[in-house]
């Protein structure tokens, strides 16, 4: 038998030739970042506002630190200058009053015991304070005199007369206090070389030396003289003292005459009325 044809084998096809890819496109150049340009001092951020409740916003002034109002501030609030507190004009010191014509001594109880002679003329308690106050300014170096009255209800003194102070008259002062309390307890005069704000019947006097004396009658208390000098004057002296304690006790006298006379006139009885003559 004869061998069976060998069989060609198919040629072999060759593989399509593979698509050449597709150029790998180059990414574009990262943009290099911009620089950073620095600020100019950032603004300094602000603090977050206080948990809201008031706080009280402070002012402090020559007197010291006082509150002016109330607010709840959002942001610290830069620092205001204050203003410049104008000081008061300060009130000139008073200067101690001289006296022309000054007695001492005996010279000066024989004037006031001529001058007094025209004190049982007075009508009334007020123009004879006004009389004694304006005698004592006249004879005696002193800055401020006052006349008072005591006033049993309140255990009180009330100024009835000033001469030298404006705003004396009336004052009240209570006859316990101070070197008042002691002229009354001791039942005579009294000098006081520095006079506290409790002595004085005008502030004026205050630290100045003052000449104290009851106006007394019979041990029955009526009224007080007292003189003052201002801050820087001499202290009053012994014979000084010896005018005001007269004066005051002429005072004293006087006072107890006019209390004597209205009583007779509230208790006295009325006066009876005349009959006619009987006809014959």
């Amino acid at each position: 038998m004869e061998p069976a044809p060998v069989v060609e084998a198919a040629p072999v096809v060759e593989p399509a030739p593979v698509a050449d890819a597709a150029p790998v496109v180059e990414a574009a150049p990262v943009a290099e970042p911009a620089p950073v340009v620095e600020a100019a001092e950032a603004a300094p951020v602000a603090e977050a506002a206080p948990e809201a409740h008031e706080s009280s916003i402070i002012v402090e002034d020559a007197a010291g630190v006082a509150e002016v109002g109330s607010a709840t501030p959002a942001a610290e609030v830069a620092p205001v200058e204050a203003t410049p507190v104008v000081e008061a004009a300060q009130k000139p010191r008073r200067q101690p009053r001289v006296l022309p014509k000054r007695q001492r001594g005996k010279d000066l109880l024989s004037e006031l015991f001529d001058a007094l002679m025209d004190l049982s003329h007075m009508e009334s308690a007020d123009a004879a304070a006004k009389y004694i106050a304006q005698l004592m300014m006249d004879h005696v170096q002193c800055d401020v005199v006052g006349v008072s009255v005591y006033d049993i209800d309140k255990d009180e003194f009330v100024v009835a007369a000033a001469a030298g102070s404006e705003s004396a008259t009336g004052r009240r002062e209570r006859a316990t206090k101070g070197a008042v309390g002691k002229v009354v307890r001791g039942r005579g005069g009294l000098i006081v070389a520095s006079c506290s704000t409790d002595d004085v019947i005008d502030d004026e006097m205050a630290d100045g030396g003052g000449a104290f004396a009851p106006s007394m009658h019979r041990e029955r208390l009526f009224g007080l003289l007292q003189l003052h000098r201002v801050v820087g004057a001499e202290p009053f002296e012994g014979d000084e003292l010896d005018a005001v304690t007269y004066v005051a006790g002429q005072f004293g006298e006087f006072m107890a005459s006019q209390s004597s006379k209205a009583a007779a006139v509230e208790f006295a009885p009325p006066p009876r009325r005349s009959l006619p003559p009987a006809k014959r």
